[in-house]
């Protein structure tokens, strides 16, 4: 079997640079998925305002009409 070398054994305390370093890219993190889903809410908007475009309101007195 082959070993892998990745960093200190699990059960040892994370240094301070670890700690820092991971809360930052925590942070980044977070910080990428509140702009993800503001993105998302837009486009969602924009496209129920081209469906709003879109919309007649003769096509729904027609279909009353039926």
């Amino acid at each position: 079997l082959l070993t892998l070398k990745c960093g200190p054994p699990l059960d040892k305390e994370p240094s301070r640079e670890e700690i820092k370093l991971a809360e930052r890219t925590a942070s980044i993190l977070k910080d990428f998925e509140a702009h993800q889903l503001e993105t998302e809410e837009d486009e969602q908007l924009e496209v129920v305002e081209e469906q709003e475009e879109d919309w007649d309101p003769q096509d729904e007195l027609m279909n009353v009409e039926r």
